[in-house]
């Protein structure tokens, strides 16, 4: 079950070296990989918090509500856009959470050596154990503990960025296909939390060192009928913390209730000379 995780994109977290054979650096360093067949990349010093990331519980309805087909129209768009930027050998997903995402882009680029990486071990975990030929490993965006130029392509799901280690990991003329919400992205979800509705601001990220290619919208209303479901979409959302403060009733004389998906799907190139 192991023998797909490879060390040759990797680097040691702690003093940036390439590893050998196995997760030991020349500077003797070592790192075990976990019997799932994730690889714990992320140093204490480096966490922030002691369980950084989205915990079990967040996690599991997302995963669920992913599994229910409500966000098909997305894994579509970034699949239509990696079709768009050439030969798709390597592809690093930056924030997989529990790698609904990774491995449905591995199921489309079954050619292509798919990886993903969060800061969530639960996350990381739960997709390793379930997605066991993905590569995947517990790390920060902030720091890539990968080499330079070692990816053709990346792609980013309601994630931050960080655009020097971006830059530094993707080859040149190499792809990022970002999703971001647009607009009127959950609007109705809002409209039930808060009293008054604020639309989502215009998306004006613009990673230093790369071209805008493409930019699609995605809108497309789905119908959420089961008051489990209503609960597994918000809290996998930022607004999950409102749960504790809405009477159930409230919540449930709303359904069935027509929601808004509206994202952007996003094609950026790196410039092959960075300004």
């Amino acid at each position: 079950m192991l023998a797909h995780m490879q060390t040759e994109r990797f680097i040691c977290p702690l003093c940036r070296e390439p590893f050998g054979s196995e997760f030991l650096c020349p500077q003797g360093h070592r790192f075990d990989t976990a019997r799932e067949g994730y690889i714990h990349l992320l140093p204490v010093q480096k966490k922030g918090s002691r369980e950084p990331g989205d915990n079990p519980d967040m996690l599991t309805a997302r995963r669920t509500f992913l599994e229910g087909g409500h966000y098909q129209p997305i894994v579509e768009a970034i699949t239509t856009a990696f079709t768009h930027t050439g030969t798709l050998t390597s592809l690093l997903d930056l924030g997989a959470g529990e790698g609904y995402y990774t491995q449905a882009m591995a199921q489309a680029f079954p050619e292509a050596a798919v990886y993903g990486i969060d800061i969530s071990k639960a996350g990381i975990r739960a997709a390793a154990r379930r997605y066991p030929h993905c590569r995947f490993a517990i790390a920060s965006n902030r720091d890539l503990p990968l080499a330079d130029q070692s990816f053709s392509h990346a792609m980013n799901i309601f994630a931050p960025l960080v655009d020097e280690e971006l830059a530094r990991i993707l080859l040149p003329e190499g792809y990022l296909v970002r999703v971001s919400p647009a607009p009127e992205h959950l609007r109705e979800i809002k409209a039930l939390l808060y009293k008054d509705v604020l639309l989502h601001p215009e998306d004006t990220y613009h990673p230093q060192g790369f071209h805008r290619i493409d930019r699609t919208r995605v809108q497309q209303p789905f119908v959420i009928r089961e008051l489990t479901t209503l609960h597994q979409l918000i809290h996998m959302t930022p607004y999950a913390w409102k749960l504790n403060h809405i009477d159930p009733t409230d919540l449930s004389t709303a359904l069935p209730l027509t929601i808004t998906l509206d994202v952007w799907v996003t094609i950026w190139r790196k410039l092959s000379i960075l300004r």
